[in-house]
């Protein structure tokens, strides 16, 4: 083996190693944002947490690579993407569905949440040497058509989240005792469609890239943040057998939604 190859492939040991190091870091958070909240933890309850924090930077991770930004501007890039995702807009839902909540314990799980996207959008950027650089992109200019296909998007939102709902309820009936009026439903999840819309424009403008790889990498964001991670782990109010439910139908729905977003913006990646 050359001398090239040996220092690459050093170069990418050295690349996983710091990627591992986020994952533990951000487990560790993770647990100890559940303990601080008074959450009983059992032992089987790490590997859960374990599982989640590397989805979560393996698709933040990727990226961060790919993105055109640096410094600042990457840093609050991810952390808007992160907390927005991840915890903001499942919060809206988990509270519009009355899942007995304290709201005590609802502002404990935003304070948490934007602390450790803080502290993962710094440890990313640091970690693949994105600290300092030149942020490439053009300013883009609101248009009419831009509403409109934000206002297209989000009607595609609706329809998907209201299918995906409809194949699943059947075997999370039990658990919904009383459900929102569907007047309600709707404009909650207008809502949440635009936050996603908003957060996908901001990864789109972030990205280069072929339109495949963007429409790929969003739909993996939109699903592992908004659906795969946050449901992996255990909580007291909801158990798992409709966790997990929950877990295909939104892993599912907000990879073919962010995907579309992908396909409908790819311009504003050129």
């Amino acid at each position: 083996m050359g001398s090239n190859s040996r220092i690459e492939l050093n170069s990418k040991f050295l690349q996983l190693f710091k990627v591992l190091s986020v994952v533990i870091v951000l487990t560790a958070t993770s647990i100890g944002v559940s303990v601080v909240s008074g959450m009983k933890m059992e032992f089987d309850a790490f590997w859960w947490h374990l599982l989640s924090s590397s989805l979560i930077v393996g698709v933040l991770s990727y990226f961060t690579i790919k993105s055109k930004f640096y410094g600042v501007r990457l840093f609050l890039t991810i952390l808007f993407v992160f907390f927005g995702i991840y915890t903001f807009n499942t919060q809206i839902e988990a509270v519009f569905f009355r899942l007995d909540i304290p709201r005590e314990e609802v502002f404990k799980i935003l304070v948490s949440g934007f602390f450790t996207a803080f502290l993962s959008a710094i440890l990313l950027v640091m970690t693949f040497g994105k600290h300092e650089g030149l942020s490439l992109s053009k300013t883009p200019s609101v248009s009419q058509e831009l509403v409109l296909r934000v206002i297209l998007c989000d009607f595609v939102y609706i329809i998907l989240y209201i299918v995906a709902g409809m194949i699943v309820f059947p075997y999370v009936r039990e658990f919904y005792t009383t459900l929102p009026d569907i007047s309600q439903i709707l404009f909650v999840q207008t809502i949440r469609g635009l936050v996603y819309i908003g957060l996908g424009l901001l990864v789109i403008y972030s990205m280069g890239g072929r339109i495949s790889e963007i429409a790929i990498t969003l739909g993996l964001i939109f699903s592992v943040l908004g659906g795969i991670a946050p449901l992996l782990l255990p909580n007291p109010y909801m158990p798992f057998n409709i966790r997990i439910v929950h877990l295909v139908e939104i892993g599912v729905s907000n990879f073919v939604f962010g995907a579309i977003v992908g396909f409908v913006f790819r311009d504003m990646a050129e």
